[in-house]
């Protein structure tokens, strides 16, 4: 057998004691189970294997906290009363930990690196909901190059990095993922009545261009190529604030009907 159907063989064993009883009777004690980087050698579709059966350790450890308050029952599953898991592989960490990022009350996510003198230092990745208050959520140390520009529209603010980045993921989200053509999109956002949507009302009767003018700076650059000049890149970074910017950019997604996936990678429910 190969190092990967070996490791795969001392999962399912080790799984399976975990999840089974060593007594007689059948009744189940108390546990603390760790696994460490159990995916090595292994490929894709056994990786997918283990990762589920993992999410049910996991699940199994979730009880405690779920079914504390509702369940009379003391044969439900709450016997693995805490769960560790260790692993370099970011694929099997994003299958074990894909919808856990709200979860803070019961899972925390750790990052274990080490400095120059060869010490080993432990840090809890987290980041403040909405990034005001002091609640907590968990940030997964793993992230694509996506959802890392999300991560810095939602946290910086740097006047021109947060343009940049808002670029970015526009670029990203309509250009490239949805197939939308720069001018087309332009059209959509500019031209008849969705352009009223940038607009405000002051209370003397005077229209409010501000998240217009910002909209429109953040879509002029998506024209902007190696091979290709727009002086839609003047921008003065002096005249505006994040909240206005990132509202001008709410507004974009509301209109193009992505509100949903907008407040999902805002962390907004």
């Amino acid at each position: 057998m190969s190092e990967g159907e070996r490791n795969f063989i001392a999962f399912l064993y080790f799984y399976h004691t975990a999840t089974g009883s060593q007594n007689r009777d059948g009744s189940m004690d108390d546990r603390i189970v760790i696994i460490d980087d159990p995916v090595s050698s292994m490929d894709q579709q056994t990786m997918f294997f283990v990762a589920t059966l993992t999410r049910n350790l996991i699940d199994i450890c979730l009880n405690n906290v779920r079914l504390k308050e509702y369940d009379q029952d003391d044969t439900t599953d709450k016997y693995i009363k805490q769960f560790f898991c260790f692993t370099h592989n970011a694929v099997f960490f994003r299958e074990i930990t894909y919808n856990r990022i709200n979860d803070y009350e019961a899972v925390s996510f750790f990052e274990i690196t080490k400095d120059k003198e060869n010490h080993s230092h432990i840090d809890e990745t987290y980041e403040l909901k909405d990034g005001i208050g002091n609640e907590r959520i968990n940030r997964s140390p793993v992230r694509n190059y996506y959802e890392s520009l999300w991560h810095v529209f939602r946290t910086t603010e740097n006047i021109d990095m947060l343009m940049i980045v808002a670029h970015q993921i526009l670029s990203h989200h309509f250009l490239q993922s949805e197939g939308y053509d720069a001018e087309d999109f332009r059209r959509i956002l500019f031209v008849g009545e969705n352009k009223s949507e940038f607009m405000q009302r002051n209370a003397d009767g005077s229209v409010d261009q501000t998240y217009y003018n910002i909209a429109v700076s953040i879509i002029n650059m998506l024209d902007v190529s190696i091979s290709s000049y727009n002086d839609g890149m003047f921008f003065s970074s002096s005249i505006y604030t994040s909240e206005q910017i990132r509202e001008a950019f709410r507004i974009i997604f509301e209109t193009m009907g992505r509100i949903s996936h907008y407040n999902m990678m805002m962390r907004r429910k």
